[in-house]
């Protein structure tokens, strides 16, 4: 899996990120969070992630239930967004897996 994009609340105390996950053609597209807060045990602080493909991008939701455009919106990663969209219209993953990789210069 590769991160893609970042973002840290620290009022929240939480890490919020997108990646790729270009092991699962299915569901390569990950939208995960956890916690920084280190006044909560380990164990408290592993967070979650879904994980999406692009025949459930109307239903795809993030951390927070927000929709997948919205999480990327807030993380700072809306340049994402036509990425993914073009992917859908082309009904091509490896599209995205492409075009991510020249974008965000994943190795």
């Amino acid at each position: 899996m590769k991160k893609i994009a970042t973002y840290t609340d620290t009022q929240r105390k939480e890490v919020l990120y997108f990646a790729i996950n270009q092991s699962n053609v299915a569901k390569p597209f990950v939208l995960g969070g956890y916690t920084n807060d280190p006044n909560l045990p380990p164990i408290a602080q592993t967070g979650g992630a879904r994980s999406f493909g692009l025949s459930e991008l109307d239903s795809a939701v993030g951390p927070g239930g927000l929709s997948w455009r919205d999480f990327l919106s807030k993380i700072g990663c809306c340049w994402g967004i036509p990425i993914i969209e073009k992917a859908e219209q082309k009904q091509s993953t490896h599209y995205a897996f492409e075009t991510f990789i020249k974008r965000a210069l994943i190795p």
